[in-house]
């Protein structure tokens, strides 16, 4: 089993953690919560590689009337990873990667209102040598990149929103994927001749599976035009540490319901229609069956 050393040092005393490398890194980054999902061994060293364990007077005489848990939680927060170059570099690139993914996923380009690739934020980056601290916030240094690279784009946080025209015969297929990708905007929906326009809200990392997916069940055959982008307006935390976007709109369950209602209706209205077409169709053909041919009209006449 992989494991790694978090050092901390306080005046003479110096304690060491064995801990699972990817287990800390998110304990660091609030994802995980719990001391024993850390650890490799559930012990303080004061020299892991000779094995000598702390003593119950050295860590008194630190961490006073602490339980073995409290202190266990400050050496892993206020210490160290111990690591080799090599181990640190890739630390550094997961740590820089994970950055580049949560800016692709929450961030929008202020001029065109839409995602940046993960190709163009990696250069970006490498290109204006903005540095990324490998045991630093995702969020906060996802922030602060932003801010950096006011030079060559402006990136805001929020997400996107805009119109899709639909044709009325695409709608029952395409609206499973409006709900699972988009939230549907008060009064989003109305008519226009055969065809449906909906305003929609898209998180930046749902933007490319959603047009991809509306893509298949259209054919393509569909217009979106982006709208402004839509800032957070209030912040939730998701009950595993992490800190997301919530949209403070009361109305919304309200309206995806008429939604879903209109789109019931709408299914219908197609359904009547197909059965209207069908039964012309079929009158065609009996019209044309009734019809006499060439050969039947001269034998009659012949009689």
């Amino acid at each position: 089993m992989y494991q790694s050393l978090v050092t901390y040092k306080n005046g003479k005393h110096h304690f060491e953690v064995a801990v699972l490398p990817d287990a800390y890194q998110q304990y660091r980054e609030g994802k995980l919560k719990l001391v024993n999902q850390v650890l490799a061994v559930d012990h303080v060293f004061s020299s892991f590689t000779k094995g000598q364990i702390a003593s119950q007077e050295e860590l008194r005489s630190v961490f006073e009337l602490k339980s073995m848990d409290q202190i266990f939680e400050h050496i892993l927060k206020e210490g160290t990873l111990k690591q080799s170059a090599s181990e640190h570099r890739v630390t550094l690139e997961n740590h820089k990667k994970e950055v580049i993914q949560y800016i692709h996923e929450h961030y929008l380009n202020k001029q065109t209102k839409l995602p940046i690739s993960v190709k163009d934020l990696t250069e970006f980056i490498e290109k204006h040598k903005i540095r990324i601290d490998d045991h630093g916030d995702i969020s906060s240094q996802a922030s602060d990149v932003a801010h950096k690279l006011l030079g060559t784009v402006v990136l805001k946080e929020g997400d996107i929103t805009g119109h899709i025209e639909l044709k009325a015969i695409y709608v029952p297929q395409a609206m499973s994927v409006i709900h699972k990708f988009s939230r549907i905007k008060n009064e989003a929906q109305t008519w226009f001749g055969d065809e449906m326009k909906y305003y929609v809200s898209i998180k930046p990392g749902d933007y490319e599976e959603f047009r991809h997916q509306l893509d298949k069940v259209t054919k393509s055959d569909y217009k979106f035009d982006v709208g402004q982008i839509e800032s957070h307006s209030v912040q939730e935390d998701d009950g595993h540490g992490n800190v997301r976007a919530r949209h403070n709109d009361p109305q919304n369950d309200k309206e995806v319901r008429k939604a879903m209602q209109r789109q019931l209706i709408l299914e219908k209205q197609i359904e009547k229609q197909e059965k209207r077409q069908q039964k012309t169709i079929e009158e065609a053909r009996h019209a044309r069956e009734d019809v006499p041919t060439e050969e039947e009209t001269e034998t009659v006449a012949a009689m």
